[in-house]
């Protein structure tokens, strides 16, 4: 299999940011950020940004979910940092993985042929 879950973590706070201890085993560290509203916000871990790979939008309501990645992130346990541009009530949810990426990129490769991309 190319992915294998590693160690989760997760808090939640009313506030600008929230500072977690995340015990990182594996190469590839996803986080989801939940909240209200669209303030700027950043996450670090070990000090390193993550990428804002992904956010959805309620279109109903103004609540908001980000995805952030990090590839190779240091081992260990480090300090999971969020930081939002305003006080508001957010969920912090961390997952290290590890990613066989060979296997993966033949998996991709093998799921697009099917689908007739090569």
């Amino acid at each position: 299999m190319a992915f294998t879950k590693g160690n989760s973590t997760s808090s939640s706070a009313t506030s600008t940011g929230l500072t977690v201890a995340h015990n990182n085993d594996g190469n590839f560290l996803t986080v989801g950020l939940a909240m209200r509203g669209n303030p700027t916000r950043s996450i670090t871990y070990a000090g390193v940004a993550m990428t804002e790979d992904q956010t959805g939008v309620d279109t109903n309501d103004p609540e908001r979910v980000s995805i952030f990645s990090l590839q190779n992130p240091a081992a260990g346990s480090n300090n999971l940092v969020v930081s939002l541009g305003s006080s508001m009530l957010h969920f912090v949810s961390a997952t290290s993985w590890d990613v066989d990426a060979g296997t993966a990129a033949k998996e991709v490769g093998a799921e697009n042929s099917n689908e007739g991309v090569s």
